[in-house]
Formats: structure tokens, C-alpha cells, sequence
């Protein structure tokens, strides 16, 4: 099994869940720097990463998948990142699904990580070593489940002291038991591992929709009333005649 951070014990557990990229060589690819402490390598600069020599990509799934289609264009060798991919997954994004991660296996050829974060660039769970669900950043977070209520809900502390606490969009289990990589911390299980359906994500909501207002009819001006009168005269008048040439033939 591979180890994140330069190994894992019960007694290096809250270490690790600060950051679960410590001792890796880490580079981090895309549009922005979401981790401030890995060195980044923006769109259009990627001809700099073998000179960097990173053992450890670190990118959103978009930035990820943009650098596959790179090297697979230009047929370039990757081979020195050779401990791991790490998937950035934000607070309302959901998780990463298989496909996205065979696509990345199957380049890379390394185990791929994912990484939950916040938007300030906190790590606040990271997936464990054995792909058993996302060990929980204690001293930044906290997830939980309503009663009734299968989506999951994280909580973070704020400046004074409470706790914000805001729906991540997504199932899942929280539990305690002891994990098979040997961390004892709170841990997110049973997360989707698949896109939702069309019916999941389109939801159908019936709208009722009012029936029309008839519009009042316009106010007529004098000078407008004035027309209508003459055009009527005309019309009747017109009319008559007609009747009259039709007698005096008939």
C-alpha cells in the first residue's frame, strides 16, 4: 500500500489530515492555485513540468483531463511522476466518478487521490490510502447527516467561535471505525462513484402557470372617436347604395 505523507500512523494522524502532501515532490497544474503551499504550473506553461520533475500531479478533475489530452496529442513522457495523481474536488462539486479515474490511471499508470477542499484552499478531507472512503481534517471541518436526510452536511468553524454549516450536494456515510490504512479519524464512506442520471440531475418541477389577464380596452381619444363616427357614416352609406343598385337591377 502506498504511503501519503510520508507514511501513516495512529499517532501521525492529525498530521496527515492537515496535509496528506507532505514528503511528495507535488505539482500542481491548472487554471489557479487552489493550494498555496504546492508549486503551480499554469495553462500554457506546461512545457515546464518535466523540468521540474515532480513525483505527484495535483489539479481539478477539468485541469487534469486538459493535461491528458496534452500529453496524449504530443505523445510526451510522463513516467518521473511516479507516486501519484491527486483530483482537487470542491465544496459543491461532486465526487470524482470511476471514469474520470480509470482515464487518469490508465495515462499516469500511478494511484490516484482525491483531495475535498475548500474554497479558501483548505484540505478538508483527503482519500484514503486504501480508496476506502476520505479521511476528515479534524481542526477544519466536520461532516454529519440530518436525521431523515441522505445528503451530507459539512460544518466548519468560523472567526467567532460558531460553525457554518452548508449541504455538500452529495450522499454518503460518516463513520469511526477503524480504516485499514491505520488513520483513527472521522472518515466519509459510501460516497458516489458514478455520474448522476439525467433524471437526478434535471429534476422536473411542476409550474403553474396563471391563466392570462385580459388586457382593458384602450380609451379612446376625441380626435380617434371623431374617426370612428365618419368611417361608420361611410360604411352605411356605402351600404345603402349597394342595396339600391341592386333593387333597381333586380
Amino acid at each position: 500500500m502506498m504511503k501519503l505523507g510520508g507514511g501513516a500512523s495512529k499517532s501521525g494522524a492529525a498530521d496527515l489530515a492537515f496535509n496528506p502532501l507532505r514528503g511528495l515532490r507535488a505539482l500542481q497544474v491548472g487554471a489557479a492555485q487552489s493550494l498555496r503551499e504546492v508549486p503551480w504550473v499554469p495553462y500554457g506553461a506546461w512545457h515546464r513540468i518535466p523540468g521540474e520533475r515532480p513525483d505527484a500531479i495535483v489539479g481539478t478533475k477539468e485541469s487534469l483531463r486538459h493535461l491528458c489530452r496534452h500529453l496524449a496529442a504530443w505523445h510526451l513522457d510522463f513516467r518521473f511522476v511516479e507516486r501519484a495523481v491527486f483530483v482537487l474536488t470542491g465544496v459543491g462539486e461532486r465526487p470524482l466518478n470511476d471514469h474520470v479515474r480509470d482515464e487518469l490511471w490508465h495515462l499516469f499508470g500511478v494511484p490516484v487521490f482525491e483531495l475535498f477542499v475548500g474554497g479558501d484552499g483548505v484540505i478538508l478531507a483527503h482519500e484514503c490510502e486504501a480508496h476506502d472512503g476520505w479521511h476528515v481534517n479534524g481542526s477544519a471541518a466536520q461532516f454529519m447527516k440530518l436525521r431523515g436526510e441522505p445528503h451530507l452536511v459539512l460544518r466548519r468553524p468560523t472567526r467567532d467561535g460558531g460553525h457554518r454549516a452548508i449541504g455538500v450536494g452529495f450522499t454518503g456515510a460518516v463513520t469511526r471505525q477503524p480504516c485499514a490504512c491505520g488513520l483513527e479519524t472521522q472518515r466519509v464512506v459510501n460516497l458516489p462513484t458514478r455520474e448522476p442520471s439525467a433524471e437526478e440531475r434535471f429534476v422536473q418541477v411542476p409550474v403553474s402557470v396563471p391563466a392570462p389577464v385580459p388586457l382593458p380596452a384602450p380609451s379612446l381619444t376625441p380626435a380617434l372617436a371623431l374617426a370612428r363616427q365618419v368611417t361608420g357614416k361611410a360604411n352605411r352609406t356605402r351600404t345603402s347604395g349597394q342595396q339600391a343598385a341592386i333593387a333597381m337591377v333586380g
